[in-house]
């Protein structure tokens, strides 16, 4: 279902800041032109849809997706007033349904952001604790809690094993089915719990398996 543009009211703005890491490649690599039509779809902060609005000039356009609802308010912020943009609330998986018109770049970043880790109301990270959420887009779908909490112990070894790639991840499934984690630090006192002095080293594959 096609995607309406996003304005989001002031008071979402994340404090947050960003830097594009892919700067080089953006300017260089697929050298944007003026007058050009670029779609980010994975616009985050701006940051890299920031360089497209300036080297495409006033004569081009930028549409950027994204599926986390703050990260566009940022972006949203950001770009005013620095050329044609449009943003639209939606995934890359969205694409053949918006109906979008060609374009002369497609960019995608992919993976995990900073600000997603660094902000412990996501519950993406073991290092804050926070509500385990771990959903991008905060509009819909179930949080790693209920997803904890309503899958069975095989469901969960499986998300594990598959995701994580960790020995005991069967071992995992079933002392947390069922249970109520509804904290990054309950989660990490669980699998610390579960798997003793050897628990602080496989966090990080268990918190990456969940998101």
């Amino acid at each position: 279902m096609p995607q309406i543009p996003y304005n989001s009211p002031p008071e979402q703005v994340s404090p947050f800041s960003h830097v594009p890491v892919l700067h080089t490649t953006v300017l260089t690599v697929l050298a944007p032109k003026p007058g050009e039509r670029v779609l980010d779809v994975t616009l985050g902060l701006g940051g890299h849809a920031q360089l497209f609005l300036d080297a495409i000039g006033p004569a081009g356009t930028l549409t950027g997706l994204d599926t986390d609802e703050r990260n566009l308010a940022v972006a949203r912020r950001q770009l005013e007033g620095r050329g044609a943009a449009e943003f639209l609330h939606a995934s890359f998986l969205d694409l053949p349904a918006l109906n979008l018109p060609a374009v002369d770049i497609l960019f995608a970043d992919l993976g995990l952001s900073s600000p997603h880790l660094d902000d412990p109301a996501r519950g993406f990270s073991f290092r804050f604790d926070g509500p385990l959420d771990m959903r991008l887009d905060a509009s819909k779908g179930m949080t790693a809690e209920e997803l904890i909490l309503r899958s069975s112990a095989e469901e969960l070894g499986h998300i594990f094993a598959d995701y994580g790639q960790f020995a005991g991840s069967m071992r995992l499934g079933r002392v947390l089915a069922g249970s109520h984690i509804a904290t990054t630090f309950d989660l990490k006192s669980a699998v610390e719990k579960a798997f003793g002095f050897k628990g602080k080293a496989l966090l990080p594959q268990i918190f990456q398996a969940l998101r």
